[in-house]
């Protein structure tokens, strides 16, 4: 849900409307980029891993909508044929971030806009917790990364709006009793019930009843921001 809010919010961002060619670079299984093919002309999804390209063509069919296996640091696309590039939590993934950028530069026509999130620390690190993460930007450190390639780059801040919040941390009074996150072993639709009924019992709502309007973003990475976005426009 806080993924799919991301591609929504990318959208709204965007001046084309459904006139957009759109690039989601490290698609996964597909479904954001399927959303992203509801509002646009054309969307392209590319992941370099081939069984996430398979499942995102079974599973996501709409016109306009395509997906590709590739590496996002080294497109095979001409010169300035997107309009927009979207990319949910990848940079910190990408062992050579500075071409993941260039690239994401160089296939962006000249008034094209580049949309990276990424998790927020206050200070960047190459020994993240998380073991897939090579690193974890800071707004200072992102915007180094951002600013030789695109005239202006905009920071912004995700986080849970109030209701989100009370969700997350009513859960996480179940989470505290679970070290070894046995949970795992449970059917994640199990899971999902037995943690709305919980919630319900708390006064909160269920994981169901959550949308996309309880994720909150805001310009200049306020306190609490979960995840680090920056808009990238190539033109001034």
């Amino acid at each position: 849900m806080v993924q799919l809010s991301g591609y929504t919010w990318a959208l709204q961002q965007l001046k084309w409307g459904d006139r957009l060619r759109v690039l989601d670079a490290a698609c996964g299984t597909g479904f954001g980029t399927h959303a992203l093919a509801r509002g646009a002309l054309a969307a392209v999804g590319v992941d370099i891993a081939p069984q996430a390209i398979t499942e995102a063509r079974a599973r996501y069919r709409a016109p306009g909508l395509s997906y590709l296996v590739m590496d996002v640091a080294k497109l095979a696309f001409r010169n300035a044929v997107f309009d927009a590039v979207i990319s949910q939590d990848t940079i910190e993934h990408v062992p050579d971030d500075e071409s993941f950028v260039a690239e994401a530069a160089r296939v962006l026509n000249p008034d094209g806009t580049f949309i990276v999130f990424t998790p927020c620390r206050e200070v960047h690190t190459t020994t993240p917790e998380n073991p897939y993460h090579l690193r974890e930007y800071s707004p200072e450190s992102l915007q180094s990364v951002l600013q030789p390639h695109f005239g202006t780059v905009r920071l912004f801040g995700r986080r849970p709006a109030p209701v989100l919040h009370r969700v997350e941390a009513t859960l996480d009074e179940v989470r505290r009793y679970d070290p070894l996150r046995l949970r795992a072993l449970v059917p994640r639709s199990l899971r999902h019930r037995l943690g709305s009924l919980w919630l319900l019992s708390r006064g909160a709502k269920a994981l169901d009843q959550v949308s996309v309007e309880d994720v909150e973003y805001v310009e200049g990475v306020p306190p609490g921001s979960t995840t680090l976005i920056a808009i990238c426009r190539r033109g001034k």
